[in-house]
């Protein structure tokens, strides 16, 4: 038993007795034996343990995650209160993935599952069914207990409810997307004043535009300088009315620098900043609406012509219901002619009169309309609608309006002709529909044959798949195909009486193709000349097939084209000796014959390109095609280096043994020299979007990746036919030329310009599509544009050629008048470069925006209008719930602190005093809980950066600093990492390389994106760091040849928490990350004016990742 006891010093320890009777032979006792041990440290340890087990127990029961422990049969060992009060106390003993998504079986990327297999810790996002909705929760799951062998026994699991997390991200998008146009591209004048000085403190370029002032020259003035209202006490009057009322609305006069007078309408209200109290003012120019509205009142005598000679009905009514307040009539009190002349009423007999007595029968016929108007009459709401009248056979478009209550206004048009339109068009549609189904089998028929030695039974398999969607009842449709005596169908065939046939020889050979209906349904005649079609493909294709076989089998006799090629071709054994040469060949190297033959290829290669041709070599032994065509570099006879494109291929025996290998190599000189010049031309063509090219009259000189990938340039630089006739007449007379063409599914335009000095012509393309499609939309929105509820306008540069009802009403202008002045910055801009431009304004305290929409091969754009307030209030509530979320974030960051630095405090003081007592089980678990807490500081402190760059404020506190020195020291630190991954780094850096940089800022970039680099990169990989200058920027990349990116990957590596989960595959190394490192690295290097991207081709392929920083001039 364990005691206390006082000894001599009186001092008080804690000992453990253990003691035994000792009896004499007739078992009688005789004494007591034993011994006492000191145990004082031992059990204030276990004290100390029991406190901080308890004090764990407290903190997993008040935190407000779930917590919960699983063992390795997922059965739910323990569960927090939270956990319990959402799961139910029946939850314990269940398995966790009935209670949490319901399944039968456990999730096979369970991030539990993944912990017990590696004992490492994993997150994961999921959704679990809580309180019967699926909710969001983060998932973060580590070993609890081990067994002797370290294996985990069981696991703990922290989740948390992110569902208010995730929607508030997905609003915040569409906030940030849009939120940096607000203030320059605002086509309204706004100012920031601080009412004390009269000072503009900030303001948008729109403000300087409004009065002509620059910026230099608007920020030194004050508001008297520019205040031009008879009365300056009016303008204090507002001041001190804002001051106290928050908001004023007003009109004013303002002086512009030439000393023009403008008229002013002004919203100002009281913003706060830094705890002091200033004036935001959106100032509109109103000088020309108040000439408008001059006018208008000039013109008011007008109205009753326009009224009588408009060409819509129009009808002013009084509606008449019972003492329930329904609808039960209306009186006409006012129609035009063209009333008269749309419905056939006249005008004497119908004012003044029911509706029931001019029309006996409309209750019966358009019961409907009562209530509709009724509705407008009575509340107010306007509403448009289409009716067909049966009397005059006639489709009417009706907008019915109430100027006052019990009264309506309905203004109507005959759009007869635009049914009957809109019918055509739909047969037009469907008849499109089924010939793009028809081009699609085309297509997909003709990708078959793109996989190299597809078999023969794959291709014909494959088109009897794709047949029946092409045609007017797929799930009925069975098709087969007779080929060389053998019959090719599906498993679901069926001959029927219901059938079409083609027949035709390949060679020698004769097809059947027989498409089968297993219904009583009527081919049509496009269905019969498709399937001729692709009876004709098949032929061509299986014609093709034949004759490259019988091509293969003759290859001798074509000895002549080996001899006469302008390429090198060139054989050699399995050791690399040479065998046959050609002419090409030997003139590319300056050899006799003799002489090469007496060569191995190794000895015309450079020593650098040794190792990576012996991994070719390996690669293509394995496979059984070419070995695509790739760069490298040969040594000529006189030792000049010069570049080549080179392609080679294995020949193998019947047995499947490698017995000789051939090459093809080009000298590229020339074109690397071109790439060279055309650089010039684009600064990084290669990364381009769009296709860059150089041709001369009868060949390609150089193409970047997009133009090789769009026209399917080849190794020979063959010049697609459509460019063929262009470039030479460019050429010959000296004149820049456009061609627009559809490639791909997409429409580009192209322009040839001649370099007649040089022999050739810099051809650039560009993707067209988006903005054709727009053209066809605008157009298609002004067949009928005085429908569109929206305002819709055609002008050219100086007047409106057209303006829709909606537009008219809003800005207050007709046909033939001068463009309002809010477009006319813009118009000029469209017209200039030829592209979409947008205004944004508040008209009748709404906002609109404005598309300008060039027409191509006119003079004239189109103006598309949209009311937008909705959409920019819900903005304002997303900024305003992101700055919660950057809140939230800081805050909890620095609340989770506090019962961190106990738990690794008390862990530490454990090890350090206790360690050489404890067992080795606790001093791992110990060491696992200060693990555990390092890596939760540093999320913590990844929260806090993540929160602090999201401010607008923060700037960085750039000084000059040695931007290769830093790398290097980045690299020594993180040096002994990648040597425990036996990974070579390479540097390739500037000596000296200086920046205007805040030093612990740029060192947290270049650091994560080498540590990304270790991490995903597999043992014995290569690392190469590099800089380069490009005009005022340093270009740094860090290059692996590791696990590489998905294009699905490649959009969120920059988004905050937008973590790329990898385990396995050798790359894990303990590295934890929140998915927050790139996000930061994102807003570090923006913040210094640079920019971030990244470079993958595919999973597998390695990454480069770039930033650029300004550097010091």
């Amino acid at each position: 038993y364990i005691t206390e006891i006082k000894k001599v010093n009186g001092e008080i320890i804690t000992v453990q007795i253990n003691a035994h009777i000792v009896k004499e032979s007739d078992n009688k006792p005789l004494t007591i034996e034993g011994t006492v041990a000191d145990i004082t440290e031992k059990y204030i340890l276990e004290q100390k343990l029991n406190e901080s087990e308890s004090k764990l127990r407290g903190i997993m029961s008040s935190i407000t995650d779930q917590v919960s422990i699983i063992d390795k049969h997922f059965d739910i060992l323990y569960l927090n209160d939270k956990a319990e009060e959402l799961y139910g106390s029946s939850a314990l003993g269940s398995k966790c993935f009935q209670v949490y998504h319901g399944f039968n079986e456990p999730c096979s990327d369970c991030q539990m599952r993944r912990t017990f297999e590696d004992g490492q810790v994993h997150h994961k996002e999921c959704l679990r069914e809580i309180g019967g909705e699926s909710r969001y929760c983060c998932c973060i799951s580590n070993v609890f207990e081990t067994d002797k062998k370290g294996h985990p026994i069981s696991v703990l699991e922290v989740s948390r409810d992110i569902t208010e997390r995730k929607k508030a991200e997905e609003m915040l998008k569409e906030a940030e997307l849009r939120y940096h146009t607000t203030f320059e591209q605002s086509p309204d004048g706004i100012m920031i004043i601080d009412p004390e000085t009269t000072r503009t403190i900030e303001f948008n370029d729109a403000m300087c535009n409004l009065l002509g002032y620059t910026r230099e020259e608007f920020a030194k003035l004050k508001v008297p300088d520019y205040d031009a209202t008879e009365n300056p006490s009016d303008t204090k009057t507002h001041v001190e009315k804002v001051l106290k009322e928050g908001r004023d609305d007003f009109e004013t006069k303002m002086c512009t620098k030439e000393g023009d007078i403008k008229d002013i309408f002004t919203t100002a209200k009281v913003i706060e900043l830094s705890g002091k109290l200033y004036l935001q003012s959106i100032c509109r120019d109103i000088t020309e609406r108040k000439k408008t509205e001059m006018a208008l009142r000039k013109s008011e005598h007008k109205f009753h012509t326009l009224f009588e000679n408009m060409l819509d009905g129009f009808a002013f009514c009084k509606i008449i219901i019972d003492d329930d307040n329904n609808p039960i009539d209306f009186v006409y009190l006012e129609v035009n002619d063209a009333f008269e002349r749309l419905t056939g009423l006249k005008k004497e007999e119908t004012i003044g009169r029911r509706v029931t007595e001019v029309i006996p029968d409309i209750k019966n016929s358009k019961p409907n309309l009562f209530e509709i108007y009724g509705k407008v009459a009575l509340t107010g709401e306007s509403t448009k609608f289409e009716i067909f009248f049966e009397p005059l056979k006639i489709w009417l478009l009706i907008s019915v309006y109430s100027l006052e209550k019990n009264y309506f206004v309905t203004v109507f048009d005959n759009i007869t002709e635009r049914k009957r339109a809109e019918q055509k068009l739909k047969e037009s549609e469907q008849k499109l529909t089924e010939r793009v189904k028809e081009l699609t089998s085309l297509y997909e028929i003709s990708k078959l044959v793109e996989t190299l030695d597809i078999p023969l039974e794959d291709l014909i398999l494959g088109t009897l798949n794709i047949i029946p969607s092409a045609y007017q009842f797929p799930d009925i449709t069975r098709v087969r195909i007779i080929y060389k005596d053998r019959v090719y169908s599906l498993e679901n065939f069926r001959e029927t009486k219901w059938k079409m046939s083609i027949k035709m020889m390949i060679l020698k050979f004769p097809i059947l193709i027989e498409v089968c209906y297993l219904e009583n349904k009527s081919f049509i005649s496009e269905e019969y000349d498709l399937l001729i079609e692709i009876g004709t493909q098949l032929k061509r294709i299986l014609d093709g097939r034949e004759i490259q076989r019988k091509l293969k089998e003759s290859e001798e006799t074509y000895r002549l084209l080996f001899e006469s090629s302008t390429d090198g071709i060139a054989s050699a054994d399995t050791e690399g000796n040479f065998i046959d040469i050609n002419k090409a060949f030997l003139d590319l190297l300056g050899y006799s014959r003799e002489e090469l033959l007496k060569l191995n290829f190794r000895d015309i290669t450079p020593q650098k390109w040794h190792e990576m041709e012996d991994n070719l070599l390996i690669k293509q032994l394995s496979e059984e095609k070419d070995s695509g065509i790739y760069e490298k570099e040969y040594i000529q006879k006189d030792g000049t280096i010069i570049p080549i494109d080179i392609r080679f291929w294995i020949v193998k025996d019947n047995q499947g043994d490698p017995i000789r290998m051939w090459f093809i190599v080009r000298d590229i000189t020339d074109r690397k020299i071109v790439e060279k010049e055309i650089s010039d031309l684009a600064k990084f063509p290669s990364e381009n979007p769009n296709p860059v090219l150089r041709a001369t009259q009868n060949r390609i000189l150089y193409a970047n990746k997009s133009g090789i990938e769009l026209l399917k340039v080849d190794i020979e630089g063959n010049i697609p036919e459509f460019l063929h006739e262009i470039i030479q007449e460019s050429l010959s007379k000296n004149i820049k030329q456009e061609l627009d063409i559809e490639l791909a599914n997409q429409i580009y335009s192209f322009t040839i310009s001649p370099i007649k000095a040089m022999g050739y012509v810099n051809i650039y393309g560009i993707n067209i599509t988006d903005r054709i499609k727009a053209e066809e939309e605008i157009a298609s929105l002004a067949k009928f544009p005085s429908e569109d509820p929206y305002p819709v306008l055609r002008v050219n540069l100086n007047n409106v050629l057209y303006i829709n009802n909606a537009g008219q009403k809003l800005l207050k202008i007709d046909d033939n008048d001068e463009i309002p002045e809010i477009f006319r910055v813009k118009i000029d801009e469209a017209f200039i470069n030829n592209a979409i431009t947008e205004v944004e304004a508040i008209l009748n305290s709404r906002i609109y925006s404005f598309n300008i929409i060039p027409i191509r091969g006119s003079n004239y754009v189109n103006i598309y209008g949209m009311d937008i307030t909705e959409r920019k209030q819900v903005e304002q509530k997303l900024k305003e719930v992101n700055k919660l979320k950057s809140e939230f974030l800081r805050r909890a960051s620095h609340e989770l602190k506090t019962p961190l630095i106990s738990i690794k405090g008390f862990s530490d003081l454990i090890l350090s005093l206790y360690s050489d007592q404890l067992d080795i089980p606790i001093i791992s678990k110990l060491k696992e809980i200060n693990n555990g807490c390092e890596r939760l500081q540093n999320i913590i402190n990844n929260l806090l950066k993540s929160s602090r760059l999201e401010s607008p404020n923060i700037r960085p506190k750039i000084q000059k600093e040695d931007l290769s020195f830093l790398i290097k020291f980045c690299l020594h630190e993180l040096q002994s990492l990648a040597e425990r991954r036996k990974q070579s780094i390479n540097l390739d850096i500037h000596s000296e390389l200086h920046a205007n940089i805040e030093k612990e800022e740029i060192h947290d970039v270049i650091s994560n994106l080498v540590t990304n680099a270790i991490k995903y990169t597999p043992p014995r990989g290569k690392i190469d760091i590099k800089t380069e200058l490009k005009e005022d920027f340093v270009v740094v990349s860090v290059k692996d040849n590791g696990i590489g990116f998905t294009e699905d990957q490649k959009k969120k590596i920059f988004q905050q928490f937008g973590k790329i989960e990898r385990y396995g595959q050798g790359l894990d190394l303990g590295i934890d990350g929140t998915g927050l490192g790139l996000y930061i690295s994102k807003r570090i290097v923006e913040s210094h004016g640079g920019k971030i991207w990244m470079e993958s081709e595919g999973r597998n392929k390695g990454s480069t990742f770039y930033f650029t920083i300004p550097t010091v001039k």
